[in-house]
């Protein structure tokens, strides 16, 4: 398994804060349905694993950007267009929920079988479903 499939497992971090009263943004919604995250797993095609205090969650993101290591904040019960917020860079970005995972192997193994990991990774992660 190469390095860029390690997914990080703290849960360090993580505890529930609301977003600061002077920020202010065009579509986030804070709910008390929103948690923090942690971008664990940067795969192909805009797709990236978030880590909250529960869960695993596959998301693509739709315009913006994320890295792996930040912070972000959002709904993650909605399955359709929903918004986070980078805690980091204080923007939001509109992402499509696509899958909840229990632990981090079921996240890489949902991206690989999708074809989703990033390029590298999805060609070590055939050869060894191969075996």
């Amino acid at each position: 398994v190469s390095h860029t499939m390690q997914a990080k497992q703290s849960r360090g971090g993580q505890h529930k804060s609301e977003v600061s009263k002077d920020d202010t943004y065009k579509n986030y919604k804070e709910t008390d349905r929103c948690v923090n995250g942690t971008v664990i797993y940067e795969g192909d095609d805009e797709h990236y694993i978030i880590e909250t205090e529960l869960d695993y969650y596959i998301v693509r993101i739709w315009g913006g950007f994320l890295n792996v290591g930040d912070r972000v904040r959002g709904d993650f019960t909605t399955f359709y267009h929903t918004y986070i917020i980078n805690r980091y860079t204080k923007d939001e970005t509109r992402i499509d929920i696509e899958y909840k995972a229990f632990t981090p192997d079921m996240a890489i193994h949902w991206l690989a079988r999708h074809r989703l990991l990033h390029p590298f990774d999805q060609v070590n992660y055939d050869e060894w479903d191969e075996w």
